[in-house]
């Protein structure tokens, strides 16, 4: 049981997030954390899963910083709690990130993305106290540097985003999410949540067997993945020709931005060869792309 302080999730909330009151379960989820207990939360995407860890997570900082107010010549930086956020996406992180900061939290992301002196910056600023939201994805566990620089953090909460990435049943299987329950223990098994917004029964339990919890350790807050905003339709092409007559028709008779998701990197290219002759403007986004054109 977390020792009550001044600073309440609801007065986080309103205060940093600018909300008046939390959404479905959300209030549950961060109690039942606050308290030292797992959680796994399958919540639509746009229904706030991020809040569900964020809050806990200064929810925790506040608390330090009010218990060790009055001792402040003996209390050290290093002794700050420090939330850790699991995510595979560089893009989404960033995001976060930037959203969390531009709130005034101590927050900050390390991967792949940055270059070598702002990542040692970043290193000394962990190892030194200063924030206190880390988003990392789980490839960075392998550096010895980065678990060198944590060994000096106390680490409260770990938060696994993405969760269905863990599991080898999931849609977007990432082999070094199965190395989540190896972090947990480096990281001294803190109270662990893992999200996702769409995860069928068997994915569940490898979920949560991957984090090395047994099914009655985490409790599991299940909000379904309907989205009454977003329309599904499903239109049957087979060539490369239809497939492009339909992206070209679609485009002309919407008159607005949108997305063609390719599952290959060369099918992309194709298509993208082809609209260029076309005179078709649009832009391409793939892994393989040079790092500053990604950027």
């Amino acid at each position: 049981m977390y020792d009550k302080c001044e600073t309440t999730p609801e007065q986080i909330l309103r205060d940093v997030f600018g909300h008046n009151a939390f959404r479905g379960p959300q209030r549950q989820i961060v109690e039942h954390l606050l308290n030292g207990k797992h959680a796994l939360v399958i919540m639509p995407t746009g229904m706030g899963k991020s809040l569900c860890y964020q809050v806990p997570a200064l929810c925790l900082a506040a608390q330090h910083k009010q218990t060790n107010s009055a001792a402040a010549e003996t209390s050290s930086e290093h002794s700050r709690p420090l939330s850790i956020v699991l995510s595979p996406l560089i893009a989404l992180m960033k995001d976060q990130v930037d959203g969390l900061r531009e709130r005034h939290v101590a927050a900050t992301y390390i991967n792949s993305s940055l270059r070598a002196r702002e990542r040692e910056r970043r290193y000394s600023n962990i190892e030194n106290g200063k924030y206190d939201l880390l988003y990392v994805t789980p490839e960075r566990f392998r550096k010895a540097e980065f678990l060198s620089v944590l060994q000096r953090r106390e680490i409260l909460l770990l938060a696994v985003d993405e969760a269905h990435c863990i599991s080898e049943w999931g849609h977007d299987f990432r082999p070094d999410y199965t190395r989540v329950d190896q972090i947990r223990k480096r990281l001294d098994n803190p109270t662990t949540i893992a999200l996702t917004a769409t995860a069928t029964p068997d994915v569940q339990t490898d979920i949560i067997r991957q984090l090395g919890l047994d099914q009655d350790r985490a409790t599991l807050f299940h909000e379904g993945i309907d989205r009454p905003n977003l329309q599904l339709s499903v239109h049957t092409v087979w060539s490369d020709d239809e497939k492009l007559d339909h992206l070209i028709g679609l485009r002309q008779r919407q008159q607005q931005r949108g997305i063609a998701y390719f599952t290959l990197i060369k099918t992309l290219q194709r298509f993208s060869d082809t609209l260029l002759q076309q005179k078709v403007p649009h832009l391409i986004y793939h892994g393989e792309l040079p790092r500053e054109q990604r950027k």
